[in-house]
């Protein structure tokens, strides 16, 4: 039986087939299209098809869409809200008008793969099991605890599950807006790189001292006695970053800071690297707390 994976809700656009539950090839959109992360995270188009890793797959084991029984996608449109979106997202990706219009076009992923020969069964996969799943069922382990920390999945950010004798379970999850990782793409913003740079400014926390604006991030992340967390998005406003990052500002984390956005080519300052180390402290505080 064959089965293929695919993802292309957000960013990283991919497709993976398998043959009697064994990977048998994979590969990432952007290899053929030379887009970095295979396209753009925008609320119109959750159903632009990885195409290119799609037929790499098909061909490499020489079969077509029409012989594979299932596809599973990696976001379960039936998991958000039944609007109005206003109370969750406030006017970000677009409003509730731009919230409706992605689920739409999620939608229409079915009638992309009926149309490219596909006679089997579409399985909508919850976001954050996808990710785990794809941690678990990799590693050698028949037993492991799994932690999914993310920008946003249907509507939770980071979510923990048992994962047993090939099963999932989960356990734990906060919802967004306490999303850490829209909170080190905002900061990747403030400090001058791109959204998806989280890695560089982990690298530049290792020159910072943590310490400096620590009682800056206490303001903007709390984090309550059951181990979750929250985040002041009053301040962050996650979905103005993700949403259009070329035009986006940073007025309420320029006002906290009292620090203008660094321009791309402007040389790193002491501050840009004690804010990357203060990131990083509330980063391990809020973990630490969530798995204690």
């Amino acid at each position: 039986m064959y089965v293929m994976g695919i993802n292309s809700v957000f960013h990283e656009s991919a497709a993976c087939l398998l043959k009697d539950g064994v990977i048998l090839v994979a590969a990432e959109e952007e290899r053929f299209n030379r887009i970095k992360h295979g396209k753009k995270p925008k609320e119109d188009n959750p159903d632009e098809l990885p195409l290119n890793a799609i037929h790499y797959c098909l061909e490499s084991v020489g079969i077509t869409l029409s012989e594979v029984e299932y596809v599973g996608y990696s976001f379960d449109p039936e998991k958000m809200p039944q609007g109005p979106y206003h109370d969750l997202f406030g006017e970000e990706w677009g409003g509730s008008a731009g919230l409706e219009k992605f689920c739409r076009k999620i939608y229409q992923v079915a009638d992309r793969l009926k149309a490219m020969g596909f006679k089997g069964e579409l399985k909508w996969i919850d976001h954050h099991t996808a990710h785990a799943a794809s941690a678990f069922y990799a590693s050698p382990f028949r037993e492991a605890a799994i932690l999914v920390v993310d920008g946003i999945g249907e509507t939770n950010s980071t979510s923990f599950f048992s994962g047993k004798n090939k099963k999932l379970k989960p356990l734990q999850e906060v919802s967004y807006p306490a999303s850490l990782g829209f909170l080190w793409e905002s900061f990747s913003h403030l400090l001058g790189f791109s959204i998806y740079d989280a890695a560089k400014v982990m690298g530049l926390a290792a020159y910072g001292d943590p310490r400096r604006y620590s009682s800056y991030f206490d303001k903007i992340v709390k984090v309550a006695p059951n181990g979750k967390f929250e985040m002041d998005n009053e301040v962050l406003r996650f979905g103005s970053i993700i949403y259009d990052p070329p035009s986006a500002n940073c007025q309420g984390l320029e006002a906290l800071f009292s620090l203008e956005k660094r321009a791309r080519d402007q040389r790193l300052m002491e501050s840009h690297e004690d804010i990357a180390a203060s990131l990083q402290m509330i980063t391990d505080k809020v973990m630490q707390y969530f798995l204690i």
